[in-house]
């Protein structure tokens, strides 16, 4: 039972953070937070969430790349293709990558929990593992059973790249003609 202010809220948020900082990594990284705290979802909901949202974005951003390179492609010249073809590269590859890791979240809860261990070997470790382990276990508790779900169902996933299209693609686009329009420099 999520409002869409709420969520609105929480996605401000995200993206202002993502504004401050030098990657988007970094609104991605507090993402499972926000959703948390403005919405009251649980921390796996919240994981699951993040991850499917990242990896699918990252992937569909790579795509529609590609596809435009490949509409264009005379426009550009061997450097810039190089460019473009290197991002596009990235994209995918970390789209896949979280992709990978949100079917396989109990690989990242191995890699944490070695983490927490090689702390308890510092002199003030056995003082700051007992939180992390208890936030570790809190966060990574059902992710991954909500993550298989999102990405199993072709309605969300159809409709999570409709309105990516729209707010990626489309809603940009026209904003750029109306102020070229303005100028004069496209016609109506």
């Amino acid at each position: 039972d999520v409002g869409w202010r709420e969520l609105a809220t929480a996605d401000l948020i995200i993206k202002f953070i993502n504004s401050l900082f030098p990657s988007r990594i970094s609104g991605r990284s507090v993402a499972p937070l926000v959703l948390r705290n403005f919405t009251g979802i649980t921390w796996g909901e919240a994981v699951a969430v993040t991850v499917a949202h990242t990896g699918l974005y990252a992937i569909l951003y790579g795509i529609m790349a590609l596809a435009g390179l490949v509409v264009d492609f005379e426009a550009y010249g061997p450097g810039v293709t190089a460019v473009v073809l290197l991002s596009i590269g990235v994209y995918l590859a970390v789209g896949g990558i979280i992709m990978l890791a949100g079917w396989r979240l109990d690989l990242f809860d191995r890699l944490v929990a070695r983490l927490v261990r090689l702390i308890e070997r510092l002199p003030l470790g056995p003082k700051m593992t007992s939180p992390l382990d208890s936030f570790r276990e809190r966060l990574l508790s059902g992710p991954d059973e909500q993550f298989h779900r999102l990405v199993q169902n072709p309605q969300t996933i159809g409709l999570f790249v409709v309105t990516w299209v729209v707010a990626i693609l489309l809603v940009p686009a026209v904003r750029v003609w109306i102020l070229l329009s303005a100028t004069g420099a496209m016609t109506v």
